[in-house]
């Protein structure tokens, strides 16, 4: 709102802003929220919404906040986000044309920056045009200056190898402070009030797959993002690959089996969040008999999918991937 500079009750002018508050706080002895309820306040103002409680006077330029709390702020938003949603594609939720104009739209986006980011990497390092280049991860300086940036910090070239042993430590140290175990599934009580809500939710001792996408069934989310992404670039890969990959461990005298989660481009890749990660490194486990087999087999381990997260979000929606939750 652009709010005059000259004064409702006397006609004054001022200079600015400030000089208008002034002049009505010592001439006409009103606050600037008295001033700009008497002559600028619309109908409803100041009051959430939400709740319809009293919202909160910001200063005279501002006028007052839309809810009294962030509680309310964040349902108004959603009531927002719902009502533009009925407007312009007729439901409470995207409908499959609306999605699919805004992954058109967000792809157009995501290419055209990606494009535009391209050439300058290329000018930048003098890259001939002819030479094509679709991800600037094939630029040999940037990929060379990301090995050297994490042989510096980490001492690997590979980020999904750094074995971050500080974090592991102080994990360990607040789980023997609250479950009195270095790891929390350890602790019997939790285990089993686990397994009593596995019983209740899907009448199995044990968590099953968590989404079914495709009708395929996905341990996590990072998996089915890192899925729909392979699907859209058009890359070949084989999810879930068989026959097994047989690791032996010394703690049971067993052979198991390994199920890798993809193979593309004949590559093994595996996507683990870094706190699983973290378990392969804890030497005579079974997951770091595992682990030991997979480094012989050259899996490369994903422990950061934000850029295949951000990719859904951007061209699917923030919730997507919560349709396809079991």
């Amino acid at each position: 709102m652009k709010l005059t500079y000259i004064c409702k009750i006397c006609g004054k002018e001022s200079v600015n802003n400030n000089g208008l508050i002034s002049h009505i706080t010592q001439t006409h002895k009103l606050s600037s929220k008295e001033y700009y309820d008497k002559f600028f306040k619309k109908e409803n103002e100041g009051i959430c919404p939400v709740c319809g409680k009293e919202t909160q006077f910001i200063k005279f330029s501002l006028g007052y906040r839309k809810t009294c709390s962030y509680s309310c702020a964040s349902t108004n938003n959603a009531e927002d986000r719902i009502q533009v949603r009925h407007n312009n594609y007729g439901g409470k939720y995207f409908s499959k044309e609306g999605r699919e104009k805004l992954n058109k739209i967000a792809s157009i986006t995501y290419e055209t920056r990606n494009k535009q980011n391209i050439e300058k990497l290329k000018n930048e390092y003098k890259i001939p045009n002819e030479v094509e280049i679709t991800n600037i991860s094939q630029i040999k300086e940037i990929k060379d200056k990301k090995e050297q940036t994490n042989f510096e910090k980490y001492g690997v070239k590979n980020s999904f190898l750094i074995k971050d042993e500080k974090g592991l430590e102080k994990r360990i140290k607040t789980s023997n402070e609250k479950y009195g175990t270095d790891y929390p599934m350890q602790n019997d009580k939790l285990q089993d009030n686990r397994i009593k809500t596995c019983i209740e939710k899907y009448d199995s001792l044990y968590f099953t797959h968590k989404y079914k996408y495709n009708d395929l069934k996905f341990d996590s989310s990072w998996e089915l993002a890192y899925y729909i992404w392979l699907k859209d670039k058009n890359i070949q890969f084989t999810y879930q690959p068989r026959p097994a990959i047989l690791y032996f461990w010394n703690g049971d005298n067993k052979y198991h089996k390994y199920y890798p989660d993809f193979i593309v481009n004949d590559e093994i890749i595996e996507v683990k969040n870094p706190y699983l990660y973290s378990k392969f490194l804890l030497e005579g486990t079974k997951d770091n008999a595992k682990y030991k087999k997979m480094l012989e087999y050259n899996v490369k381990i994903l422990t950061d999918c934000s850029d295949y997260l951000n990719y859904i979000e951007l061209h699917y929606g923030k919730n997507y991937l919560d349709e396809f939750k079991l």
